[in-house]
């Protein structure tokens, strides 16, 4: 567990948005899916769903998904791997999905997925917005990596 925790303390130094860093969007992620009241490993799922860009930036959400997977069923890895995928912008050119996400959009997981990304990772991009803080994840945090 130390070392999620560790990625996610290293994460204050990326920025990804003006005045965000990528600790605080994490946190705001957990913090909307917590109010939604998922599960836990989905809210953990949230705090880590972009660690990986700290270690393969090309392809984060796979390497979040690696990261937590001994922690998590297998929906909230399949909806950390893909959120990326899910999040980006749908264009109908005729031929075919309209998007690289609609190829999953038969998995019983993909709903979920969809209010992952378009629901909570999607708008928290807020400076300064009111999130619970990290030590507050991190008896969560604890109880599904140590169970």
């Amino acid at each position: 567990m130390q070392r999620l925790v560790d990625l996610l303390v290293a994460s204050e130094s990326l920025t990804v948005a003006p005045g965000i860093t990528q600790l605080e969007h994490s946190l705001q992620v957990a913090t909307r899916a917590r109010a939604a009241r998922a599960a836990p490993d989905l809210v953990f799922g949230a705090l880590m769903h972009d660690v990986g860009r700290l270690v393969a930036p090309e392809a984060h959400g796979r390497a979040s998904a690696e990261l937590i997977a001994p922690f998590v069923s297998p929906e909230t890895y399949w909806v950390i791997r893909i959120h990326d995928e899910i999040r980006l912008p749908r264009f109908d050119d005729g031929d075919g999905p309209v998007s690289e996400a609609d190829r999953y959009a038969n998995e019983p997981w993909f709903p979920l997925a969809r209010i992952f990304a378009e629901d909570w990772d999607r708008y928290a991009f807020v400076p300064n917005a009111r999130t619970l803080p990290l030590p507050f994840f991190l008896p969560m945090m604890d109880a599904l990596c140590n169970p």
